[in-house]
């Protein structure tokens, strides 16, 4: 029975009230937000119980059984007489099967010995093998490469049968150099005088390819130009070896796996599954002032005290008579409800384990409050404590400042409330925090907005002017602002739009970054002012930086994006016009013909 106890009361052990009194004190001065850092020295104790809680563990192991029958390659292995035929002949629970050990969940199947027997292959007809399944018998399928031609594009030439003429480079023509002469007047000293003088010049003529005669192409050498080379997988000849077989035409029976006969025999298949209950019975009084035991409880160091495994575990289960009994016998109750003809149960197992816990009652300020200590390191819960009473106060004041509009407020409050982290109130905190966070983040995203209309709206004529009229650039990249250059255009609108993008862009890091600030600015109208500050001040900075890279010619490459894709776009629309015109077309075509045929009738 003294492992089993309900609870015992243990207010003498003073050197137990000492440690959790230091306990008590090392929560409170970690726990944020509240006066009383010595709580476990200035509280009254009450009453110190020992209350210890019992996990329990229940696991039945459950068997159904069915019977079928199947076959294998016969291999010569030794079989036994047969004594079994059909299904019918025994029942699958008379077949003995290796002894189960442990807790599992398989499926598996056992020759019935006695059932086995031996006969030719149904799908060879004893042969071993069948007709290949790929070159049916024929020992060789078409060439993959060639498709059963021979022959293939030729690599050298691409399958054209042409070449790039050696001779002029594929341009027809080659070029020689030419000395010329033209006589030149030359003037003399006197008025009348002068002579003519022969002068000397070099001309490059283009003359026709001797090579090629101008075409600017040869015959391909490697397939003398037909375009088409043997095929080396086949040879040229069309086809190759089967693969499956290696040219026998056949294939090993896939039933028989060669071996010409097979065994047939009947089995039973053994489907196991294990039913898993785990619980843990807590006193009630703790229970009812602290619910999340229940739910950590697996989180806390045990012991085990009590292990059975047997066929059929029986009520009572527990030496002697205790609080336990009934909460297990409930349990092996629904275990053996799933017990049924087809679903055996074959045997269970409990294990009781315990949790060493202690409740302190104690008093403070003339309130009383309880705590629970878990385990060895004897972990606490507070529960309901002056602390939580200082995060339901919290708690209720920001609720209170959120009606009255002072989220900042409000949020401070909740914010200490939510850094308490009492459980009883967590989830209600939490979500209070969420909203009026959302509120406090409201100011800043409403201020940041502005921002960004004022950046985008006359921002939008700065931009495309500076990108237009000035557009200062290094020399190198100087050609971009020439009207006649085919990226002049794309190059203003791609800079301006990529410079509104950095706005919003902006506006974004701006709402990211000011909503850590949180409850730090404590009036809307400020959190307003400063986001729509900052937005602006955020936005002229990176697009100073972009206009900064624009001088380098980096920015380009936005340009020369935005050209391709018009490109693209126009390319598509021009497609899917001729489209629609040739439907349009068609359509015209069809519904003439249908009139002319209706007119021949009617």
């Amino acid at each position: 029975m003294s492992e089993f106890l309900y609870e015992n009361r243990v207010d003498n052990d003073k050197q137990l009230e000492q440690k959790l009194r230091s306990l008590i004190n090392d929560w409170a001065a970690k726990t944020p937000h509240h006066p009383f850092k010595h709580l476990g020295s200035d509280i009254k104790i009450e009453a110190i119980w020992y209350k210890p809680a019992y996990p329990i563990h229940i696991q039945s192991q459950f068997e159904e059984r069915s019977k079928g029958q199947d076959h294998e390659p016969f291999r010569n292995q030794e079989i036994p007489e047969q004594r079994f035929y059909n299904t019918s002949d025994f029942n699958a629970w008379d077949i003995e099967l290796p002894e189960l050990s442990g807790f599992k969940n398989e499926t598996k199947k056992f020759y019935v010995e006695g059932s086995q027997h031996v006969e030719n292959c149904h799908t060879c007809n004893a042969r071993g093998w069948i007709t290949c399944v790929q070159c049916h018998g024929d020992t060789t399928v078409t060439c993959p490469r060639c498709g059963g031609r021979g022959k293939v594009n030729c690599s050298n030439c691409g399958g054209s049968g042409k070449r790039n003429c050696g001779t002029c480079g594929g341009s027809g023509y080659t070029s020689r150099q030419v000395q010329r002469s033209k006589q030149v007047w030359v003037q003399g000293t006197s008025s009348s005088g002068g002579y003519y003088r022969t002068d000397y010049y070099t001309e490059t003529v283009r003359d026709r390819c001797r090579n090629c005669g101008g075409s600017g192409k040869n015959d391909c050498s490697t397939c003398s130009g037909t375009g088409k080379v043997r095929c080396g997988t086949c040879s040229g000849n069309g086809y190759i070896t089967c693969p499956r077989c290696k040219g026998t035409g056949r294939n090993t029976c896939p039933t028989c796996e060669g071996e010409t006969q097979l065994m047939h025999y009947l089995y039973v298949q053994r489907d196991l599954n294990t039913m898993d209950k785990q619980s843990c019975i807590i006193h009630s009084e703790v229970f009812d002032r602290f619910p999340q035991y229940l739910e950590e409880y697996p989180n806390y160091t045990s012991k085990s005290i009590f292990k059975r495994k047997d066929k059929h575990l029986s009520n009572d289960i527990i030496p002697e008579e205790t609080h336990l009994n009934k909460f297990i016998n409930d349990f092996l109750a629904k275990h053996h409800e799933a017990e049924k003809p087809e679903h055996v149960l074959q045997y269970e197992q409990i294990e009781v384990s315990r949790i060493e816990t202690w409740e302190l009652y104690y008093t403070f300020k003339g309130k009383s409050y309880a705590m629970v200590f878990i385990g060895d390191e004897k972990e606490l819960i507070p529960g309901e404590s002056p602390i939580s009473d200082v995060a339901f106060d919290l708690w209720s004041d920001g609720i209170k400042a959120a009606r009255l509009m002072r989220n900042a407020t409000a949020l401070s409050k909740l914010k200490k409330a939510k850094d308490i982290n009492t459980y009883e109130v967590r989830e209600q905190v939490n979500e209070a925090f969420e909203k009026v966070k959302q509120k406090v983040n409201q100011g800043y995203r409403t201020g940041s907005m502005l921002g960004l209309l004022l950046l985008l709206f006359p921002g939008v004529f700065v931009f495309y002017n500076y990108y237009s009229q000035v557009n200062f650039v290094l020399p190198i990249v100087s050609f971009i602002n020439k009207p006649d250059h085919f990226l002049f255009d794309f190059h203003i609108w791609a800079q301006t739009l990529m410079s509104l993008l950095l706005v919003f862009v902006a506006r974004s890091n701006s709402n990211g970054i000011l909503a850590r600030l949180e409850n730090k600015v404590p009036s809307v109208i400020l959190r307003f002012t400063l986001a729509f500050l900052f937005t602006v001040l955020l936005g002229g900075i990176y697009t100073a930086i972009w206009a900064g890279l624009n001088i380098t010619g980096i920015t380009l490459i936005i340009t020369f994006a935005v050209w391709l894709a018009y490109w693209v776009i126009k390319i598509i629309l021009i497609v899917l016009g001729l489209a629609i015109g040739l439907i349009i077309w068609l359509a015209k075509i069809v519904w003439g013909i249908l009139s002319w045929i209706y007119g021949l009738f009617f």
